[in-house]
């Protein structure tokens, strides 16, 4: 049996009584086929959501009660969303990983935080218009971070394991092979 989820939020837009709008609803569907894939047609719901959303009664509620709202449907194009959303796409299941393999790690979650917040910057840094590889031949800044970090000189592609090496080298912890306890073997404990 196909499940279908949605995740509905209200983003602000704006409190000014002139605003076109004052909230937009982003509504994230999670389709999931009853085998390893079915056809867009098999959820109904998500097929059919252009053709009944201007039916559907949507309420905006707060921690305070309702909120008084009149939804502007008028761009919602049922043929244009079955152009875009033709009923013969493949939906996939998503693939079930095997944890039980996996190392289980605990990380400060202060060092945790600085360290997103430099990853971030040193990004901005590095090319703060095109997002992709940093080069360390274009850029001094790079070049300065991948010898303080010994970072490999290929980073086309991220790799899990390495990353994980280099923040442990980094923060001063020992390496993770043949001392930390895989998954499964935390949860026979």
């Amino acid at each position: 049996m196909t499940q279908e989820r949605f995740t509905v939020v209200a983003l602000p837009y704006s409190r000014d009584a002139s605003s076109p709008f004052h909230v937009s609803l982003f509504i994230s569907p999670q389709l999931t086929p009853s085998g390893s894939e079915e056809p867009l047609e098999a959820f109904e719901t998500f097929i059919q959501w252009a053709d009944q959303v201007h039916s559907s009664h949507i309420v905006l509620t707060n921690q305070s009660g309702v909120i008084e709202a009149q939804p502007i449907l008028d761009d919602i194009d049922p043929e244009a969303w079955k152009a875009i959303f033709p009923a013969d796409t493949p939906v996939r299941g998503r693939e079930k990983l095997d944890w039980g393999s996996r190392y289980w790690r605990t990380f400060r979650a202060a060092e945790v935080h600085d360290t997103a917040k430099l990853v971030s910057a040193v990004a901005v840094a590095a090319n703060p218009i095109i997002p992709g590889v940093p080069d360390k031949q274009k850029d001094p800044l790079v070049a300065i971070v991948n010898m303080k970090l010994d970072l490999p000189d290929d980073l086309s592609e991220y790799d899990e394991r390495r990353q994980t090496a280099i923040s442990d080298r980094t923060i001063g912890e020992p390496s993770v092979l043949g001392r930390a306890t895989p998954l499964a073997q935390v949860e026979e404990q």
